[in-house]
């Protein structure tokens, strides 16, 4: 793209302005990073017990385990049939990528960003001499490798007039890089680059996230030995190409460091991801610890009070000065002694001071109560007890579907991130000259067989294809409930479903008998742990034999139609638990082991 079409000074003074538009959101966000460090983390000396109850940190760390606990299993499909072997190759190299990138830390990071700053912003690119720049320089990440980062909310930027992130005029982001790296690269202007300013040289911000635990610490020494400067990437999607300026509160330049044309995924290879529903005509969601912050500060203020009173308690022994003897007689006493006294009337114990006041503690129960209210529902979502417990099973009932509800969501909208971020990879995999990634794939005999992702493989365009994340793949299923889901699933799932497949193929219907068990398995979670059971490459073939050998007359003890409308359906079934028989049966199982307990006491 000719550089005449862009000003840099004008870009430079644009840019400012961006971040300064986000000044509000970089000082909300520091703010609510500082409540979720606590005190001990910030200051060197204090008093203890100022802030007794983090509720941002119990929060968070209910929320974070029930969006991401694993890397995402993903599913790339197509509408094209002859691209459909490519796309599940894809979708294995998605996963060994994801595997090779820790993308479960990446996307827990951001599930915590979304809650400090309510937009979570992950960049995907390729490092590659001569194009984009390499990632921080703590990463290792070799030359044509795919790589995605989350960038810091302090660094993000985009147009200052922006009404919706999909139609900025630019958007970009801050980039630390050793400015021997700048001067080693073609393309570069090093004039310009001999005048930027080292990173040294930006004074602490405690606004800004990570100088918020630096203290009295100098970068100095750092810069001694290795001298990094701070430049802004920026992508225009109108001209698709890629320019790169001076950090704009630090130094503008008549000219660019370096302008190109874009190489990569639509949307500049951004994808952001939040836990809450938009705003309309603002690019910025509602950060989640905005909504409960005030309540928490309540609550711990209202606690430090009580705490306060409870300090201050203290008994004290009064009597008249005549029994002075007496008084001193009691104080020395033993347990159970007897002290003669002419008038006890005159020695009286006082107490002053003491948690009594009621009405607080009611506050802050009432608090904790609106507090977990606005977080979501967190203290059930994270297995805790509290005032806020439900007292009969009907409102526990109510309570967890409407848990569900908002954390479904919630999921979906992780969920829809990944995916992003996966469809981001992906084009770069389609379209790398260079990829050559060995992978495996399950046959239908249930081996392994080593299949490779080459050039020469690719079929279509990355607008052909469809990137999800497998439903639930992130989540961690509780041992007991697998096992309860894998005795289920043979106990009734595959006796009722085989039975269908034997009336389906009598009545010359075609079916799916493995196809339609690993479904039912993978709606109960279990399909990683039953995907070799079903896999027969023999099973078309004993149904042809089936078919041609013609429907048997019915007789006792067949799975007959007529055998199975007598019994009411398959004989062996069991009926299967609504979700409030689960909930009662897990009460029931509960009480009964505290009943056994007692009973051995």
């Amino acid at each position: 793209m000719p550089e005449e079409v862009l000003s840099a000074k004008k870009v430079s003074e644009a840019v400012q302005e961006g971040f300064k538009r986000l000044n509000n959101f970089r000082k909300m966000r520091a703010m609510f990073i500082k409540d979720y460090l606590h005190q001990y983390a910030l200051e060197q000396w204090g008093m203890s017990g100022e802030k007794p109850i983090n509720l941002v940190f119990l929060t968070i760390r209910s929320l974070i385990p029930n969006l991401v606990l694993k890397n995402p299993l993903n599913k790339t499909t197509t509408k094209i049939m002859a691209y459909k072997d490519y796309a599940e190759i894809l979708g294995l190299g998605l996963n060994e990528l994801q595997q090779r990138l820790r993308m479960k830390e990446i996307l827990r990071a951001a599930a915590v960003e979304m809650c400090f700053s309510g937009l979570a912003v992950a960049k995907t690119s390729i490092s590659a001499e001569g194009m984009l720049l390499p990632i921080e320089p703590d990463v290792d990440v070799d030359p044509g490798q795919i790589y995605t980062e989350l960038i810091s909310g302090d660094d993000f930027v985009f147009d200052p007039m922006c009404r919706a992130l999909d139609k900025a005029v630019f958007l970009g982001h801050r980039v630390r890089v050793p400015r021997q790296k700048l001067l080693d690269c073609e393309g570069w202007e090093h004039s310009l680059v001999e005048q930027l300013p080292s990173l040294a040289s930006r004074p602490k911000d405690r606004e800004r996230a990570e100088d918020i635990q630096k203290g009295n610490t100098s970068a100095q020494q750092m810069q001694d030995l290795q001298d990094y400067v701070e430049i802004v990437e920026l992508y225009f999607p109108e001209a698709n190409a890629i320019a790169y300026i001076p950090d704009p509160d630090l130094l503008q330049l008549d000219d660019f460091l370096k302008i190109q044309d874009y190489y990569g995924p639509l949307g500049g290879g951004y994808s952001f991801g939040y836990l809450t529903p938009p705003i309309p005509d603002n690019p910025l969601p509602v950060a989640p610890v905005g909504v409960w912050r005030d309540i928490a500060d309540m609550t711990n203020n209202l606690f430090k009070k009580l705490m306060d009173k409870a300090n201050r308690q203290k008994d004290v022994l009064l009597y008249n000065p005549a029994m002075a003897d007496e008084a001193e007689a009691i104080l020395e006493a033993r347990d159970g002694e007897s002290i003669a006294c002419v008038d006890p009337n005159q020695i009286n114990l006082v107490s002053f001071g003491g948690a009594k006041d009621m009405q607080v503690e009611q506050m802050i129960n009432s608090l904790n109560y609106w507090w977990n209210m606005l977080s979501g529902n967190t203290m059930q979502m994270g297995g805790l007890i509290g005032s806020t417990q439900s007292e009969t099973a009907t409102e526990f009932q109510g309570l967890q579907g409407n848990l569900s509800v908002g954390l479904n969501d919630m999921r979906d909208m992780m969920y829809d991130f990944a995916g992003s971020i996966s469809s981001d990879q992906g084009w770069f995999m389609i379209y790398d000259p260079l990829i050559e990634m060995p992978l495996y794939k399950r046959t239908t005999g249930g081996e392994d067989i080593q299949v490779w992702l080459t050039p020469e493989q690719q079929q279509g365009e990355w607008q052909d294809y469809t990137f999800d994340i497998v439903k639930r793949s992130m989540q961690v299923m509780d041992p007991m409930l697998r096992a309860k889901n894998i005795m289920e699933f043979y106990t009734n799932v595959l006796p009722s479903v085989a039975s269908a497949a034997v009336q389906m193929m009598q009545m010359g219907l075609e079916f799916n008998l493995p196809r339609a068990l690993m479904q039912a398995a993978e709606e109960l979670g279990i399909a990683d742990s039953l995907s070799e059971v079903f896999n027969d490459p023999k099973f078309q073939e004993r149904m042809q034999i089936y078919m041609m050998m013609g429907p048997k007359d019915g007789s006792k003890g067949m799975l007959n139609p007529a055998a199975v409308s007598q019994q009411g359906g398959f004989p062996g079934q069991r009926p299967v638990a609504s979700p409030m028989q689960e909930q009662r049966q897990m009460a029931q199982g509960s009480a009964a082991i505290g009943q056994s307990a007692g009973r051995v006491v």
